[in-house]
């Protein structure tokens, strides 16, 4: 007869407690929605020297973290990001004390790039092609992921800036189209695009730079925002016109969040004069 082996009971490891517990009552009351334009995370992209830093300048307290030269003839917070560890520290300070109201990547291109650059020297290789099928790859997206998640949990808004090309996409019926896109990379877009409630593209309609917060067949845009940017009559806001300086852009910008934009921005844009008293947000 075989001899029967008796393996011995493995306990399983006791949970440690982390901390207080969490209490996960459920609501019975609707969340409040925001209410100010500081509050909002934008994804702005456009034309080289059109004045994106110019205008993000003129939200409430704003610090830029620079990865690329654009600021230095502005009055601005700004500190310069050259390396990812430069990202991760500033990054650090932002989440110990941040008085800050606004903080713009001044351009994610280049912040995904020290990223990139970053994981690659971590997994010893000079491209992410060089690793394990994907490993290098997913890296890289979790890095990146982790890093704009923590941004927006600063409790303060956030905006992204990129510049603007011309993509090719292909239709369902393999018809081919161009259309106006942020320049970052395929899978930086990919961690940010649906993270932020805006993306618009700053440009221009003949010779008038125009901010376009709804996307079309020929400009990548977007806008969650609920009860903003809408006409009086409640139509959704196509456009907004950006005037001749970065105080003219911001006041038509802050004015379109209030509704007293008249017309979408399909064809002549009229602002509604703010009622004696209104407040500016």
């Amino acid at each position: 007869m075989k001899a029967q082996v008796v393996h011995p009971q493995r306990s399983m490891p006791a949970q440690q407690s982390s901390g207080p517990s969490k209490d996960y009552t459920l609501p019975l009351q609707l969340s409040k929605s925001k209410h100010l334009l500081s509050e909002s995370r934008w994804i702005i992209y456009g034309e080289r020297k059109i004045g994106k830093t110019t205008l993000i300048s003129q939200f409430e307290k704003t610090i830029f973290l620079m990865t690329e030269p654009g600021a230095e003839w502005l009055e601005v917070y700004q500190v310069p990001i050259t390396s990812w560890t430069d990202a991760l520290g500033y990054l650090k300070q932002l989440e110990k004390k941040n008085p800050y109201k606004t903080v713009c990547v001044d351009t994610g291109d280049f912040l995904y790039d020290l990223c990139w650059k970053h994981t690659c020297v971590k997994c010893a290789v000079s491209h992410p092609g060089e690793g394990e099928w994907g490993e290098v790859w997913s890296k890289i997206k979790t890095e990146y992921m982790n890093f704009i998640t923590r941004l927006m949990r600063l409790h303060c808004g956030v905006i992204i800036t990129s510049h603007a090309m011309m993509k090719e996409v292909t239709r369902a019926d393999g018809t081919k189209f161009n259309i106006i896109a942020p320049t970052m990379g395929n899978q930086a877009w990919m961690v940010i695009g649906a993270l932020f409630d805006i993306v618009a593209y700053y440009g221009y309609e003949g010779m008038s730079r125009r901010l376009f917060i709804r996307g079309s067949d020929f400009v990548t845009g977007g806008c969650r925002v609920k009860k903003h940017f809408l006409t009086p009559e409640g139509e959704p806001v196509i456009s907004i016109p950006m005037g001749n300086s970065e105080e003219e852009a911001y006041k038509n910008l802050d004015q379109c969040f209030h509704n007293q934009q008249l017309r979408t921005g399909r064809g002549p844009v009229v602002i509604v004069p703010k009622r004696k008293g209104g407040r500016m947000n």
